[in-house]
């Protein structure tokens, strides 16, 4: 019942941020990035936004060059009425000639002060490399100049092309980022955990690990299998996992273990493998109440009998023969 609930409350929530993602006035984030060096730009984001690949834009101009008194940094942009606290993200599609590489730094200067990067990328000779960064300016600035340089001053020839700034408001911004979080980052995931060899590390040796508890829940791999607890008939040792138990509780962490029993041969005691017929269904049941009846396993763990419980018995004269014996479900 409660996790129906929780779950009509989630989508309930990400039915609510859609609606407040679409009803957006202007364009959603645009996540794209690019690492490859392509032989032609891909086409801006945004359609270029408040700026575009032609000669002016509404809000903003293309110049030939920004001279500073340390060089000439070409080419650039003249930007207008750019806003405080706005988040802008800018991207742009670069190539150099004069040099095999070269890192290529975007920068922003206002009336009061330069930003000195806001993007950069490793551009290379005769491809084109995606730039993409963004800033957030401390006051208003009714003219600025956005321009390219090449961080180490080498003689190099910077060309831009599918250029980019897109303006967000902070709630905008905090709106469509809760959305990703919601549809992208909480997601279900495995995690594996492995030693050096790359085997998997047993429950008992890693669920004290800090960055383990960051989960609410667990789940016993081997220390409530049955070969784990009772490997000589009638000789029980809950002991490991009774102290896995103790953290579990004392943290407030969820726990389930794995079957009660397996078909594969393998995973069952070596003394079960030749019970058969009435010895073997005393053995099973023998199995569950030892679980059921230990209080410290009942009350904190949930653990599911198979509906069949199949065994192969090994016999000198007849060969394998199976057994199966029919359970009812039991939990824990």
């Amino acid at each position: 019942m409660d996790d129906t609930f929780s779950f009509c409350l989630l989508m309930l929530f990400l039915l609510l941020m859609g609606s407040s993602v679409a009803s957006f006035d202007g364009p959603l984030y645009d996540s794209t990035a690019y690492t490859e060096c392509k032989m032609q730009p891909e086409a801006a984001l945004y359609g270029g936004g408040i700026i575009n690949d032609q000669a002016s834009g509404v809000e903003g101009s293309l110049g030939n060059s920004a001279t500073t008194s340390s060089g000439v940094y070409s080419p650039s942009f003249i930007l207008h009425d750019l806003s405080q606290g706005t988040i802008y993200c800018f991207s742009s599609w670069v190539k150099i000639e004069g040099a095999g590489s070269a890192l290529i730094r975007a920068s922003l200067k206002t009336e009061k002060e330069t930003y000195d990067c806001i993007g950069t990328v490793l551009a290379k000779h005769g491809c084109w490399s995606f730039l993409k960064g963004g800033f957030v300016l401390d006051s208003p600035s009714q003219l600025s100049i956005l321009f390219f340089q090449n961080t180490d001053d080498r003689d190099v020839n910077i060309e831009i092309a599918s250029s980019s700034l897109q303006p967000f408001s902070v709630q905008q911004w905090r709106t469509y980022q809760q959305y990703i979080i919601n549809t992208k980052r909480k997601r279900a995931v495995t995690v594996h955990v492995a030693n050096e060899q790359g085997r998997g590390c047993k429950d008992k040796d890693h669920l004290g690990n800090l960055p383990y508890q960051r989960f609410n829940a667990v789940v016993f791999e081997n220390e409530l299998k049955w070969y784990a607890t009772e490997p000589e008939q009638g000789k029980t040792n809950y002991t490991i996992a009774d102290q896995m138990l103790q953290f579990v509780r004392a943290n407030q962490i969820t726990a389930r273990g794995h079957n009660i029993f397996w078909e594969d041969p393998k995973y069952t005691p070596p003394w079960v493998r030749n019970l058969t017929g009435n010895e073997l269904q005393s053995a099973v049941n023998s199995r569950i109440q030892s679980l059921m009846s230990n209080t410290e396993k009942s009350s904190s763990i949930g653990m599911s009998a198979m509906k069949c419980f199949t065994l192969i018995s090994m016999s000198r004269s007849s060969g394998p023969m199976p057994h199966c014996i029919s359970l009812k479900q039991h939990t824990i």
